[in-house]
């Protein structure tokens, strides 16, 4: 056992031949260079004096080595990739400081694009979740493979316009930091789908952001929204939008040109009606707008076919209106809180609903339900508190 262990360590030791296909030989000094720093996990004191002893031979023998096959071959796309990260990579090696953000920054660069090294399949999601930087450097942009990119919970105040060059990103979580504007770069990524701005400071978008044609899922939860930002009107293939937890007092009325939305929810905003256009949604499946202050609901509500969820809990509703009884596909009405003294007739002609809520309404005692609500009739007693009374026919 020991010769083998010899025989095995003798042969790691032993020099690439030089001989050997010139991006094979970057590639081997580029490995060699990324094992030489500090991981990530270590303290920001220990990283910081690990970082100023990385710099030296294994860094420029990579250079050399991608700067020899960009002479030979200059379309090669992974040689101006892998020399430009560690180029970039050096040069902050070369002026570190007691920058703690600096230092985080520049090993998570290092780290992942190490990672991306020594992979056969391109690295495509980079979770930075959760690591405190004051700032995302411009480099970022130098990880194109990349097409998921967690930075919830970072502390960023703000991010570059370098950003709107990973080309390949199709998901971009930005969840709570400390955002209060979005670069109009954002636009300039043609594949994004997913996009959770959620919990920041933002009152505005860019105009830039209308560019987002691939957009499907945009979260804006927490933010300090009076308005429904204008250039989400440009995001025509949007099927998700939240918008709860924000102020504001209207739904536009070109929330009609998102015609493939099939979820808006408006929670615990100050919205006091709903335009007719919220209607001419056909493919709407949720609309969730609890806790608000809406005290009625358009006729053309009963327009959307479609609709599983509709969320009206504590609000100002007084009654509702008859065409609530066209929505063939309700499964589940909240109307908790609010201030309705009757339940419609056209309730009862509601033929796949499964769940009413209606828990502090000033209804009746004596509430006659029809047979017509089926299945519902068994389970509507627990959310009144009390027995209602059942109509024969």
């Amino acid at each position: 056992m020991g010769r083998l262990r010899r025989r095995r360590n003798h042969r790691i030791q032993e020099p690439l031949d030089c001989a050997s296909d010139p991006l094979e030989l970057a590639r081997f000094h580029r490995i060699r260079a990324f094992s030489s720093f500090p991981s990530l996990r270590g303290s920001h004191e220990r990283n910081a004096r690990a970082l100023l002893q990385v710099a030296g031979r294994p860094w420029q023998s990579a250079i050399q080595a991608f700067e020899s096959v960009l002479g030979v071959d200059a379309d090669n796309v992974e040689a101006r990739r892998g020399l430009s990260i560690l180029q970039a990579a050096d040069k902050a090696l070369g002026s570190i400081s007691c920058d703690e953000s600096a230092v985080a920054t520049l090993l998570v660069l290092l780290e992942y694009e190490g990672q991306i090294a020594t992979r056969d399949a391109p690295w495509k999601r980079l979770d930075l979740g959760f690591h405190r930087f004051r700032r995302l450097p411009s480099e970022i942009a130098l990880l194109s493979d990349v097409q998921e990119l967690d930075l919830n919970g970072c502390g960023l105040a703000e991010l570059p316009d370098e950003l709107g060059r990973m080309e390949r990103l199709e998901a971009l979580h930005l969840q709570r930091n400390h955002l209060e504007s979005i670069p109009d770069a954002i636009g300039e990524l043609r594949d994004l789908q997913f996009l959770d701005l959620s919990h920041n400071r933002l009152r505005e978008l860019p105009e830039g952001f209308s560019r987002l044609g691939s957009l499907q899922k945009l979260y804006l939860v927490g933010n300090r929204f009076e308005a429904l930002p204008r250039p989400v009107r440009g995001l025509w293939a949007l099927r998700i939008l939240d918008v709860s937890r924000n102020f504001l007092a209207a739904i536009p009325y070109w929330i009609r040109e998102l015609e493939y939305l099939e979820v808006l929810e408006a929670n615990d905003n100050s919205l006091e009606e709903l335009p007719h256009q919220i209607g001419w949604l056909p493919d709407l499946r949720t609309l969730q707008l609890n806790r608000n202050r809406i005290a009625r609901l358009p006729r053309e509500i009963g327009l959307l076919s479609r609709l599983e969820e509709l969320g009206l809990a504590e609000n100002r509703l007084r009654s509702l209106p008859p065409t609530i009884g066209r929505l063939r596909s309700l499964l589940h009405l909240y109307l908790q809180q609010n201030q309705l003294t009757a339940l419609p007739p056209e309730v009862a002609t509601l033929p796949s609903l499964e769940a009413l809520f209606v828990r502090g309404n000033p209804l009746p005692r004596k509430l006659a339900l029809p047979r017509s609500l089926g299945r519902l009739i068994r389970t509507f007693p627990y959310e009144l508190g009390w027995q209602p009374s059942v109509q024969s026919g």
